[in-house]
């Protein structure tokens, strides 16, 4: 499900088993989902942790996707389905696309305009920064399993994971976001919100 790897380069670097091609494994672990079922990836410069004060639903408006919001430069917006708790993700820079992994329920791409300087990942009341890519544009694979399961769900401590997440972004031309992949209810229904225009 997560890309396999040859071996570690010790520079935070990784080569990708019979794909050719190093990537950086910017985070690997378990994050709060933060009663907002969201996590927002944003350059310290576009905006701070509190971003989610704003809302979400104008960061996927007029998009094709629900699941990964991208219309405000230098951030995103990522939806989960867990509620509340610790939610698995793990984050991968590439140097090229790396191949859609059929194992991934959900798959949604976007592009990106990184900016200068760190970013956070961020959600209601936690944030971390990250290592991230030089400043550029970039596509963004976001994909997810499990997100009926967990839906609205808080997980406790010592709980099994119900959801889980991958991060995947690589240097490549500004294009529209795409639906890959579809498979939960609850997906569908973000996607189709994000396609309605905004009520009065």
């Amino acid at each position: 499900m997560y890309a396999d790897v040859a071996g570690d380069l010790g520079d935070g670097s990784v080569v990708v088993q019979d794909a050719g091609y190093r990537l950086s494994l910017v985070l690997i672990g378990e994050v709060p989902a933060g009663r907002t079922h969201c996590w927002c990836l944003l350059s310290c410069q576009a905006a701070n942790p509190s971003v989610h004060r704003t809302g979400n639903g104008p960061a996927v408006r007029g998009q094709a996707n629900g699941l990964c919001g991208a219309a405000f430069p230098g951030r995103l917006h990522l939806f989960t389905g867990l509620h509340t708790g610790d939610v698995p993700l793990r984050m991968e820079l590439h140097e090229k696309a790396p191949t859609v992994d059929l194992d991934w329920e959900e798959v949604v791409e976007a592009t990106l305009v990184t900016e200068p300087g760190p970013y956070w990942l961020s959600t209601f009341n936690w944030w971390q920064e990250l290592e991230t890519p030089d400043a550029g544009t970039y596509r963004v694979r976001w994909s997810a399993n499990g997100m009926d399961e967990a839906h609205d769900l808080t997980r406790l401590s010592g709980e099994p994971a119900r959801d889980r997440y991958l991060l995947q972004l690589w240097p490549a031309p500004a294009a529209p976001d795409v639906v890959i992949r579809q498979h939960a209810r609850i997906a569908e229904q973000y996607h189709r919100s994000a396609t309605q225009p905004p009520s009065r």
